[in-house]
């Protein structure tokens, strides 16, 4: 991996920042897409095997340290922050205005 002091560093910042934003609800979509990518990175670089058997033997896939944020990042992706995030108070306040 070319560089891999400098992108381990934007990494962490990406995700603690992101998680800070996605834990407010501020651009979770966004943020969302951008999480997803690097997780598919961290199965890309670091997990490849247990990517590689994920029709073969799937519960190494499913156990891999990034899965449980790669799914969640995926399902705010698809469905959104919630009621419950600045974004939906942000979205009512802008059509109140209309």
């Amino acid at each position: 991996m070319p560089f891999p002091e400098v992108s381990a560093y934007m990494v962490g910042l990406t995700e603690l920042l992101g998680g800070i934003l996605m834990g407010l609800g501020l651009g979770t979509r966004v943020v969302s897409l951008i999480l997803t990518l690097e997780m598919i990175g961290a199965f890309l670089v670091a997990h490849r095997e247990e990517l590689l058997s994920v029709f073969s033997s799937p519960e190494e896939f499913y156990g891999a340290p990034p899965f449980p944020f790669l799914l969640a990042s995926v399902l705010v992706f698809l469905f959104g922050p919630g009621r419950a995030s600045v974004d939906y108070l942000l979205s009512r306040f802008f059509k109140g205005l209309k």
